[in-house]
């Protein structure tokens, strides 16, 4: 069972600052991901079959190549959770 003792759970971090510039490039960033989202979905409604395979296996090599790259393994000191 999960117990909760009404703290914030995430870590809290140490002075963060957001400056202009990063908050233009962040603004540029999402931008970008937003107007990918809608073109693969733009995409996949035409209902081409390569066209759509190119899209699922280009999403599955991104993931594999920059998704695992910020995954850690679990440190000795994390809490083991039993549900």
């Amino acid at each position: 069972m999960i117990e909760s003792s009404g703290q914030n759970m995430l870590p809290q971090s140490q002075d963060i600052s957001v400056t202009l510039t990063n908050r233009v490039f962040l603004t540029l960033l999402y931008t970008v991901i937003v107007f990918m989202s809608y073109l693969l979905m733009f995409i996949l409604m035409t209902y081409n079959f390569g066209v759509i395979m190119a899209v699922i296996l280009g999403n599955t090599v991104g993931y594999c190549l920059f998704f695992s790259l910020k995954t850690k393994k679990p440190s000795e000191k994390t809490e083991k959770v039993s549900i």
